[in-house]
């Protein structure tokens, strides 16, 4: 929605583009979170990528609790639950992912997932 600027819901709602001026930001970070949101959500699907798993799961956290106080700040008490319980439900599929997609967590072979291909390599 952030790239077309179309609608807060995905039917209805406000165009995202007037949700943005009225918190006071300039039009063009919807295309910054845009572009960005798109990658993300492709390495949360693709298996493997641990590590950037974690960054997009840390992208979104930052996304949705800064759209949370962005809306405190500027007085729109009744949009902040929203983006609250969505990064609730981001935190609590982060927390509860299996512990193979754990970065770091020790394989059959009790190698680290996380151990750096160069490291790999000269075993």
């Amino acid at each position: 929605m952030d790239l077309i600027h179309g609608r807060t819901g995905v039917f209805s709602g406000p165009p995202v583009t007037d949700v943005v001026i009225s918190l006071g930001y300039p039009v063009y970070v919807l295309a910054i979170l845009g572009f960005w949101k798109v990658p993300g959500a492709i390495t949360l699907v693709v298996p493997g990528l641990l590590r950037l798993k974690e960054w997009a799961y840390a992208g979104i956290v930052f996304d949705l609790s800064a759209g949370a106080v962005s809306h405190a700040i500027c007085g729109h008490r009744q949009e902040i639950l929203a983006p609250v319980v969505l990064a609730g439900v981001a935190l609590t599929s982060w927390a509860f992912r299996p512990p193979s997609r754990v970065l770091g967590a020790r394989t059959k072979s009790g190698n680290a997932d996380s151990t750096p291909m160069r490291a790999k390599a000269a075993a």
